[in-house]
């Protein structure tokens, strides 16, 4: 995570807060379906990030700053996997 602008730390603090539950809300949600993909779900899980940080009112606290953000899950295998998904502003 990286902020940035004057209250880029609100910001970030706010992804680091919100961002890794709703990774794990996400996944856990794709084992229960059998079906889906894991980069499919990091995706919906920065969606759902960006939701919560606006229901939170954190760009009325920090306008004109933002965060950059990158997760990554590897998986482990016969071969490996690494699924990424970023973001920002």
């Amino acid at each position: 995570l990286d902020g940035h602008g004057k209250k880029g730390h609100v910001v970030s603090g706010a992804l680091k807060a919100f961002l890794p539950d709703l990774i794990e809300e996400q996944l856990a949600q794709l084992a229960n379906a059998c079906s889906g993909d894991i980069g499919s779900a990091l995706c919906e899980a920065f969606r759902a990030t960006d939701s919560v940080l606006r229901q939170n009112r954190v760009g009325q606290v920090a306008r004109a700053s933002g965060a950059a953000a990158l997760a990554a899950i590897v998986e482990r295998g016969n071969k490996w996997t690494v699924h990424v998904a970023c973001a920002g502003d």
